[in-house]
């Protein structure tokens, strides 16, 4: 590439390595999605595991069994590129989870997404760290 100077001349510079980077960059974008899907499902998995937890009354939250549905009832759905959603569909559990006139919220699903955030933020930091430790090799 040529690159005007201040003199009115120019300057040749060629660029080293270009090939090298672009083909580091393709690469670690590959491993990237990879490592963050299979991250996103050990995610999931811990999530409804802490949910169902939780429910069971072995967490910070007041037992919510009675028959054990709303607890088997915990599900994973994807929602778009690496995202999902941990839901239940039974009924009651809006009631449980936010209370009523007569119950304290007992916040299973949100109490679980503070707890668990720290763990799952720091399985994303080490996919980051894993990427980039390949890339210097």
């Amino acid at each position: 590439m040529q690159v005007s100077s201040s003199t009115g001349g120019t300057v040749n510079v060629t660029l080293l390595g270009v090939a090298d980077v672009a083909k580091m960059l393709y690469e670690a974008t590959k491993d990237f999605e990879v490592f963050t899907n299979e991250a996103l499902l050990r995610a999931s998995a811990l999530a409804v595991s802490e949910v169902q937890q939780s429910i069971m009354g072995n967490r910070g939250e007041p037992k919510s069994v009675d028959t054990g549905t709303f607890a088997n009832s915990i599900q994973v759905q994807p929602v778009g590129d690496n995202s999902v959603s941990v839901f239940t569909d039974v009924e009651y559990s809006k009631f449980l989870e936010y209370g009523t006139s007569k119950m304290e919220p007992r916040a299973h699903f949100q109490n679980t997404a503070f707890r668990i955030e720290p763990n799952i933020k720091e399985e994303f930091g080490a996919i980051v760290t894993k990427i980039c430790d390949r890339a210097n090799k």
